[in-house]
């Protein structure tokens, strides 16, 4: 079983779906709170931004000097982001 302490690298391939989010805070449950929001945001910022289903790498790794590196990458800098439906927005009748 590998080392998922908090002083062990951790490293994950996964696509990002709002599946993967619980799925990946269970994943790292030996880190801190802190550590486990970082990740979380950062993965549903790719939701948001790039959309589901796109390939990222989740890494967290601790530094020299005690503090703890959490990086969420895509494989490709110049890939395009995925479109996603526009939506309507809410009524202003009355304003």
């Amino acid at each position: 079983m590998p080392d998922h302490s908090p002083t062990a690298p951790f490293e994950l391939a996964l696509l990002a779906t709002p599946e993967a989010v619980p799925e990946l805070r269970r994943r790292l449950g030996a880190f801190d709170f802190d550590v486990l929001l970082c990740v979380t945001e950062l993965l549903t910022n790719v939701l948001d931004h790039l959309g589901a289903g796109t390939p990222v790498t989740v890494r967290v790794t601790g530094t020299p000097y005690g503090r703890t590196r959490v990086e969420v990458t895509d494989p490709d800098a110049r890939a395009l982001p995925v479109l996603l439906a526009a939506t309507t927005p809410p009524s202003r009748a009355g304003a």
